[in-house]
């Protein structure tokens, strides 16, 4: 009988390992890298129709989340990622992306493995709290996110959305119904490497510099929000 005590734990530092190879600690030429991938990641799933973030939702949006997630398992599992946020000032200007990841246990009924893209668009108040200052807790209960709408129309009353929407562009194969402990964390080392901020005061404090590579990004959400 497998030790779950044991390889639960380790099934969350493996997955850490196949998402962020290399040196814990990355160079700035790298950390453009993944801004970039970023960027990218957004793009694939705003190409495709059918999952594709609606303008009028990203128009609203007070803060956007793009991750690269690993989810697996085999009875319980795992999933850990990292990616980048970015949020909305009250004047409209997008922050530059802070760097931030996911862990999160699994149990229930469940196989098999799965690479996938997340966009968690923050439409409120409450969503932005995902970000702040030591907030945790399950993103679908606690923050009450939902599967985002795709195919809406200019008329779409987003006050009546929930604070986070999900948007996914998922490969591979999983299955099975899953409860989830966990939240987004901010990436503490790689923010120091670029910014030499905490996620804070990249995303709320407004003194963060904006690179090529982020405002690269934000140009790219700034025109899908507006076509």
């Amino acid at each position: 009988m497998i030790n779950r005590k044991i390889f639960l734990p380790s099934l969350i530092i493996l997955a850490f390992s196949t998402l962020q190879a290399g040196p814990f600690k990355k160079n700035e030429a790298q950390l453009d890298a993944k801004i970039i991938e970023a960027q990218a990641r957004l793009a694939t799933l705003q190409a495709d129709p059918k999952k594709a973030i609606p303008p009028i939702i990203l128009n609203r949006a007070r803060g956007i989340i793009i991750l690269r997630q690993l989810k697996a398992g085999l009875g319980f599992g795992a999933e850990a990622g990292g990616g980048v946020a970015l949020v909305r000032r009250s004047d409209g200007v997008w922050s530059p992306p802070a760097f931030v990841n996911t862990a999160h246990a699994s149990w229930g009924v469940q196989i098999g493995a799965q690479d996938k893209d997340i966009v968690m668009v923050l439409m409120t108040e409450k969503g932005l709290d995902l970000l702040k200052d030591g907030k945790r807790g399950d993103i679908g209960v606690e923050y009450q996110a939902t599967v985002g709408p795709v195919d809406v129309g200019a008329d779409l009353d987003t006050n009546q959305l929930s604070p986070i929407l999900i948007y996914s562009s998922a490969t591979g194969g999983f299955a099975g119904i899953s409860l989830k402990g966990g939240g987004i964390v901010g990436a503490k080392n790689r923010n120091q490497t670029y910014y030499g901020m905490t996620l804070q005061q990249i995303l709320f404090s407004g003194k963060a510099p904006v690179s090529k590579s982020s405002a690269n990004l934000i140009r790219s959400i700034q025109k899908a929000a507006n076509p």
